[in-house]
């Protein structure tokens, strides 16, 4: 079975691991290949492992995950944005994102984001 390395940024460690749990425990077909939690480690790891599936929490710190994707080289990555406000729904449409996911995540709602990025890629 293909595994599809996976990217993701979160600010917050609680939150983070939690997706990573959720991630182990429910969608084998995903390889977390690296984490971080700001831009600037973002592009350097996102630069090192090339993965094919970014989840991205959207409010970091002091910044959001838009000067994230404004840096990445390679358009063709699946982008699924998690976030806690839907106000930031807008921006994800101009940007084109696979999915966007309301936090407390809801493991169908994380699923069918997932699955349409499989699908794309």
């Amino acid at each position: 079975m293909k595994k599809y390395k996976t990217l993701i940024i979160d600010d917050k460690v609680e939150d983070l691991n939690l997706l990573k749990t959720i991630i182990n425990t429910n969608f084998p077909i995903l390889e977390i290949v690296a984490e971080a939690s700001n831009v600037q480690t973002g592009i350097q790891k996102y630069l090192k492992t090339t993965p094919e599936i970014l989840l991205l929490d959207v409010n970091l710190e002091n910044d959001t995950i838009f000067s994230f994707i404004d840096q990445l080289e390679n358009k063709t990555v699946e982008i699924i944005l998690i976030s806690s406000h839907n106000n930031f729904a807008v921006s994800a449409v101009k940007y084109d994102v696979t999915g966007y996911v309301l936090k407390p995540l809801k493991i169908k709602d994380l699923k069918k984001a997932i699955q349409k990025a499989i699908f794309n890629l």
